[in-house]
C-alpha cells in the first residue's frame, strides 16, 4: 500500500507502546460511542413521532455517529502502525494521495461537514410547519 518505508532506530520507537495504549482506551470509547449513537438513532427512526418532532437531534446524532466511526478507524489505525513500527523498525512513508484516502480521514471530512449539512434539512422543515401553522 505505501510506496516506501523508512528505517528508524530503537529511540525514535520508545514511546509507542504508551501511544498504543493510548490508542486503544480511545478505540474502545469510540466503540462505545459507536453503539450508543446507533441505539439513539434506532429509537429516533423507529417511532415516526420522533421522526417528525426531532429532526435537529437526528441530524446531529448521525454526526456523531460518524465521527465515532472515524475515531475508531483513528485508533485502528494508529495501532496498526506503531505495531508495525516496532516489530519491522520501519515508518511507512506516503504520498499526499495515500493519506488523503484514508478511510478514517474521509469520515472525519464528512462529519466535519455534517452541522452545515445540518442547516438546509431544518430551513425545509421550518417552511412546512410555518404552511401547516398558517
Amino acid at each position: 500500500m505505501f510506496t516506501r518505508n523508512e528505517t528508524v532506530n530503537t529511540s525514535t520507537t520508545s514511546g509507542f507502546e504508551d501511544l498504543i495504549t493510548y490508542h486503544i482506551v480511545n478505540t474502545s470509547l469510540g466503540a462505545i460511542s459507536t453503539l450508543v449513537n446507533a441505539l439513539l438513532m434506532i429509537i429516533f427512526l423507529s417511532y415516526r413521532p420522533f421522526r417528525t418532532r426531532y429532526v435537529l437531534l437526528i441530524l446531529l446524532n448521525v454526526g456523531d455517529l460518524i465521527n465515532s466511526m472515524a475515531i475508531v478507524l483513528t485508533g485502528l489505525n494508529r495501532i496498526e502502525l506503531y505495531s508495525t513500527a516496532i516489530r519491522t523498525m520501519t515508518l511507512p512513508v506516503r504520498t499526499s494521495v495515500e493519506c488523503a484516502i484514508e478511510p478514517w480521514l474521509i469520515l472525519k471530512l464528512i462529519e466535519k461537514q455534517s452541522p452545515e449539512g445540518c442547516e438546509t434539512p431544518l430551513r425545509g422543515s421550518a417552511k412546512t410547519l410555518t404552511a401547516r401553522t398558517a
